[in-house]
């Protein structure tokens, strides 16, 4: 394996582009800063509670392994010290923390800016965020402007209204890891799309966003995933060592029983109620998923372990997939066929976890994103089904309204309205006929 081959296919001729990215950066920190963090605290103590964004809570995690000296992480009384220091007492509650070692190191230099400014650290995080947002779907845009010019209106349009959406607010008031894990999920579709069949080689690009992806496991998985349904299994490879190498550099610090630590912090996210100073991290009321609609039908216990069973089953279910993929079909001899239903179980993968996850809340059905653009990704040079394709665009700016919902108790019927959704992405990408099909597969990008 060339290495000087795989480094080479990194900047090249994306100079311009990360050019761009730096420059939107600043500007958009700038903003967030100037509108944002510099005009609220982000660490409120009151007598009877104490309060901090998201993003400020892992910041202070990912400090005190760096500069601290609580780095057990994935000790829940690790975390219990860490924030009874910092507020000066004991006020529940306090989230487990599900993020993975890449983060991190990803989060470093957020880390030292946040030893002199926790609100820089904030702003810059929301401006790299919706930087890497922003060029993802201008990516995007090109690509559908070039085929399809309705679609791309269509497009900007769908996109523009998502930023005005509760979901949107949502992430920016919390600093939620859910715009930059859907940049990287469109980025990562948008590069599988554009590789011609005939250059199997490693690609850097692919590499780098799946790397990217380590900060939470699940998405971490996505990546692998995508990328094994695609037969990218040199990629997946890199991903799966670069990740492992991460981690265990870090295992000094982070303990060497770390992993048992990480993974009874998950399991715990499957329960109904954690005690004490950890006891609002489940709050089945606030969850836009199955589990959070159906326990007031069926019971918290059975909910939780439905949703549990399908999105593992989902998970297990593309993962063969993907390794039958990988053997059956080399990227050089993949069929039509082939070609085209790897973007169904993409749909499949990311859809069961909107649904089904035992775990998930309202800001992250902001990854009905990479949903739509799969749509657009695969629109021929006609626009094809404008029935269907207008309907997702309909369905998927309901989508991103989810706290509306959550908050007026309409939990079934948002979660039938999301169901919808993703049935009607399914129909949307599907081919009306074999000249359809084999349209689809011989463009070249």
């Amino acid at each position: 394996m060339n290495n000087n081959k795989l480094l080479s296919k990194l900047p090249g001729k994306n100079l311009a582009g990360i050019l761009a990215f730096i420059v939107l950066t600043f500007g958009l920190s700038l903003i967030f800063y100037k509108l944002l963090s510099e005009q609220r605290a982000q660490i409120i103590v009151h007598a009877d509670y104490a309060k901090l964004t998201d993003f400020v809570y892992y910041l202070e995690n990912v400090k005190e392994f760096w500069f601290g000296t609580e780095t057990r992480l994935y000790d829940p009384e690790t975390t219990q010290a860490i924030f009874t220091r910092l507020f000066g007492g004991d006020y529940p509650p306090a989230m487990l923390l599900h993020i993975i070692p890449p983060a991190l190191l990803i989060w470093f230099p957020l880390a030292v800016i946040g030893l002199s400014s926790t609100a820089w650290a904030y702003a810059i995080w929301l401006g790299v965020s919706y930087a890497a947002l922003g060029l993802a779907l201008l990516n995007l845009y090109a690509f559908v402007n070039q085929r399809v010019k309705t679609a791309s209106y269509i497009l900007v349009i769908v996109f523009l209204s998502s930023f005005f959406s509760s979901v949107t607010v949502d992430n920016i008031g919390a600093g939620q890891t859910s715009v930059f894990m859907s940049a990287i999920l469109i980025l990562l579709l948008r590069r599988l799309q554009s590789l011609p069949s005939s250059q199997p080689s490693i690609d850097g690009w692919l590499i780098l966003y799946g790397v990217l992806l380590g900060i939470k496991p699940q998405f971490l998985l996505f990546g692998v995933l995508i990328l094994l349904l695609f037969s990218r299994q040199k990629e997946t490879l890199w991903v799966i060592a670069l990740t492992g190498c991460i981690c265990l550099i870090l295992t000094p610090r982070l303990g060497w029983l770390w992993p048992l630590e990480y993974l009874r912090t998950i399991d715990k996210h499957s329960t109904t109620q954690l005690p004490g100073f950890f006891s609002d991290t489940i709050i089945l009321d606030i969850m836009s998923n199955f589990r959070g609609t159906f326990y007031r039908y069926i019971g918290a216990n059975a909910a939780t372990a439905i949703s549990t069973f399908v999105f593992i089953g989902s998970i297990v279910t593309v993962f063969a997939i993907g390794v039958y993929h990988t053997i059956r079909f080399p990227v050089k001899t993949s069929p039509g066929w082939a070609d085209h239903t790897k973007w169904v179980w993409c749909i499949v993968m990311l859809e069961s976890y909107l649904l089904f996850s035992p775990h998930l809340y309202t800001y992250e059905d902001l990854l009905a994103m990479p949903l739509i653009a799969i749509v657009f990704l695969n629109a021929p040079t006609k626009l094809r089904g404008t029935f269907w394709t207008l309907l997702v665009c309909v369905l998927f700016f309901v989508h991103l309204q989810s706290k509306l919902f959550v908050v007026n108790q309409l939990h079934l019927l948002y979660w039938l309205l999301k169901l919808s959704f993703g049935i009607c992405t399914v129909i949307s990408i599907w081919p009306r006929s074999a000249k359809s099909l084999q349209h689809i597969t011989n463009h070249n990008p």
